[in-house]
């Protein structure tokens, strides 16, 4: 109702009362950046191991 009356005051209450968008992209992007290193280390942890010793002669 507030978007179909044009009231300033309904709209600005609506936006304030919403988090900013940037502290949602910025809590997604962190859990997106542990994952992908949590994935890093256990790929890297598995090519280790079955990656062949050359230093073993």
């Amino acid at each position: 109702d507030a978007l179909n009356d044009c009231n300033p005051l309904a709209i600005t209450w609506l936006r304030e009362s919403r988090p900013p968008n940037y502290t949602y992209l910025k809590a997604s992007l962190v859990k997106v950046i542990d994952v992908v290193r949590i994935y890093s280390i256990l790929l890297n942890r598995l090519l280790y191991k079955t990656k062949p010793r050359v230093n073993n002669l």
